[in-house]
């Protein structure tokens, strides 16, 4: 069994290829945007909360563009369940921007940004190879904060981060949110 693996791996490496874990400092990262809850149709602006992890938890999923298609990025944006989310685009930045954000000396929480594939079950995958091949969400990443958010509590150090985050992202309205499968858009750029 373990010459089958091998195999594959072999396989995998000659036609595809290899996602390290380690994001590199100019790693184009997306983000799935959808109004009410990131985005604010009437302003024309990302809201912080597209860089907020939910409450209880300590990430914020993202998709690294290197490794995938802008066609991929939006499909999975389109599929993405949340209450009060509505698909409409995509945000991007670098991994270099994070680091900027956490630079400042006003801000206290420091989020890492992390790959963090993800198999066909749903499972995080711990050790590599991973490769743009493999099944699930290879690509994924998370943005991960210190601690959880705590539910029903003002949580002003992510608030900040968050805040700065939406100034340095770009969003890419979708000017067909409604089609599957393909990116109209221009490339997606920082």
């Amino acid at each position: 069994m373990i010459w089958l693996r091998h195999l594959k791996n072999f396989i995998n490496r000659l036609f595809k290829k290899e996602i390290p874990f380690q994001i590199g400092e100019n790693e184009l990262l997306v983000r799935g945007i959808g109004h009410f809850i990131f985005y604010s149709i009437n302003d024309k602006k990302l809201k912080r909360e597209a860089f907020l992890p939910p409450p209880d938890k300590a990430d914020v999923s993202l998709l690294r563009r290197n490794y995938t298609t802008d066609d991929f990025c939006k499909n999975h944006g389109m599929k993405l369940q949340m209450t009060g989310y509505n698909y409409c685009g995509l945000a991007t930045f670098f991994c270099c921007q994070v680091n900027e954000i956490n630079a400042d000396s006003l801000i206290t929480i420091k989020p890492i940004l992390k790959g963090s594939p993800i198999d066909q079950y749903e499972k995080y995958i711990e050790l590599p190879p991973v490769f743009t091949s493999t099944p699930g969400l290879p690509m994924h990443a998370d943005l991960i904060y210190p601690y959880p958010a705590v539910k029903g509590k003002v949580n002003t150090s992510y608030r900040l981060f968050a805040q700065q985050m939406i100034k340095k992202a770009n969003f890419h309205e979708d000017p067909n949110p409604g089609l599957n499968g393909k990116w109209l858009g221009p490339k997606l750029l920082p």
